[in-house]
């Protein structure tokens, strides 16, 4: 089998960027001991699972842009335990094809957990605004839960950034509604989450961006798709140079 190039990191350093809106992050994001994060991290695959359709919708927009690319290779950024990838992988070979995934997040300690979770990613620590990679190096740039970690700047230099690393970018993420706001604490209690997952939950939903406010985050941008997903959830795909 004839190997496939791996992306190329060798891009020059690029300044970390500062967020105009200063908000508390997550208690994940913020770093808990070891075992802590994972069990985090297990619970947070859990709610993907039952409650978010284990991203079906994210999945297979991933793998329909992969099909357009001349790269195999995706990025999956916020990737924490590695779930999403690792079904990315387990789907594209039931298909007959073959799919690798750089796993990026800000916290080796959720690289490494995904690592004993067994997701095959590509661990990269890097900062999503600025991530080591050089223009066009992946097919596909995505992210699942994690538009709503940044403000409206945050997000527009994240997007930049995936959109110059990759082909195109997909990005799924919570839908914010009065209903979701009150389901989402019964719902994660029915499903006995640790504290710190639970609480990041709550979190995410408070945080969600409602899907009329996310035109203004795009504006300018090369929007192939944006609609609304079941359940809670919204989509978008970008093709294409962000200006």
């Amino acid at each position: 089998m004839p190997q496939i190039p791996v992306p190329q990191t060798s891009a020059p350093a690029r300044p970390q960027a500062v967020s105009d809106v200063e908000q508390e992050p997550e208690k994940l994001d913020r770093g808990v001991p070891p075992a802590e994060a994972e069990r985090a991290l297990r619970d947070l695959e859990r709610v993907y699972r039952l409650f978010l359709a284990g991203g079906r919708d994210l999945r297979r927009l991933v793998l329909r842009e992969l099909a357009r690319a001349d790269s195999p290779w995706c990025l999956d950024l916020g990737a924490g335990g590695g779930h999403v990838g690792r079904d990315l992988v387990r789907d594209a070979a039931r298909a007959g094809r073959t799919l690798k995934v750089v796993g990026v997040d800000a916290k080796l300690s959720h690289l490494l957990a995904g690592r004993r979770f067994g997701s095959p990613q590509l661990p990269l620590v890097a900062d999503a605004e600025a991530l080591p990679l050089r223009d066009g190096a992946v097919g596909c740039a995505f992210s699942h839960l994690f538009f709503h970690h940044f403000d409206r700047a945050g997000n527009r230099r994240v997007l930049r950034e995936m959109c110059r690393v990759a082909q195109s970018a997909v990005v799924v993420d919570l839908a914010r509604s009065a209903l979701l706001r009150g389901l989402v604490r019964p719902g994660l209690r029915l499903l006995a989450l640790g504290e710190i997952a639970y609480d990041d939950g709550v979190v995410s939903v408070e945080r969600s961006y409602a899907f009329d406010d996310l035109a203004a985050v795009v504006d300018r941008f090369p929007v192939a798709e944006l609609r609304r997903r079941f359940p809670f959830r919204w989509a978008l795909v970008l093709r294409g140079p962000c200006a």
